[in-house]
């Protein structure tokens, strides 16, 4: 990975490691997965951006009210490299995607 867009991915699994204790940590879909009680989160590196995956809008909804320039799919929160991480709305994610 370039070195930029990997330290955010080891940033990203930092905090949501950090914030969700527990997490099983695997390879899937050639993506570093996390997963809990059936629940799951991924982190992927595209072109220009990293990806969040949530599988869920719901559980996206809070990052989009914050940062409406952040481009989103169905459950899933594309940063690009450039833009600054959501951090704290992220935070919000990964605890509502494990409850």
């Amino acid at each position: 990975l370039p070195e930029g867009r990997n330290a955010r991915l080891l940033e990203l699994r930092e905090v949501l490691l950090a914030t969700v204790k527990g997490l099983e940590e695997n390879l899937k879909h050639k993506m570093p997965y996390y997963e809990k009680d059936g629940k799951f989160v991924a982190l992927a590196s595209q072109k220009n951006y990293v990806s969040v995956y949530f599988c869920s809008n719901e559980l996206i909804e809070n990052i989009i009210a914050k940062h409406p320039d952040i481009d989103t799919g169905v459950g899933c929160v594309r940063i690009k490299d450039k833009q600054d991480l959501p951090l704290a709305e992220l935070k919000k994610s990964f605890i509502k995607a494990f409850k």
